[in-house]
């Protein structure tokens, strides 16, 4: 059985991604248009990155079994956790987790409580 694969996100690398899934039913869901997206995915959904129910709406709606999340935006604003409290399964960080990454105040907090000296010396 294909894969039905939902791709958030339209900058080059979900256009890398949607390449990588050739052998899958790509749907896309974007705030922009990405022509390389376009012509491998079977649709796009224009819509905001960080709107987790459209973005639920819309999996539920093309039957999604598994979904990769691309923007930092979209990990930080919990779409990982929302697709997967629907049962579709996400690559990419819960928005907890994803603050490492797109939180870089939280970031360095982290490092000094856990002793990691390997951040730049700045402030917050």
């Amino acid at each position: 059985m294909k894969e039905r694969v939902l791709l958030v996100g339209g900058g080059g690398r979900e256009h890398a991604i949607a390449r990588a899934l050739a052998d899958t039913t790509v749907y896309g869901f974007s705030s922009n248009r990405n022509p390389g997206i376009d012509s491998l995915a079977e649709t796009v959904h224009l819509g905001s990155e960080t709107d987790t129910d459209a973005i639920v709406d819309f999996a539920t709606e093309v039957d999604a079994t598994v979904a990769m999340i691309g923007p930092e935006a979209s990990l930080a604003a919990g779409v990982v956790d929302a697709l997967e409290d629907a049962g579709v399964y996400a690559f990419g960080p819960p928005a907890e987790m994803a603050r490492l990454e797109t939180d870089k105040a939280y970031q360095r907090e982290f490092m000094a409580e856990q002793g990691i000296d390997a951040r730049p010396a700045f402030e917050t």
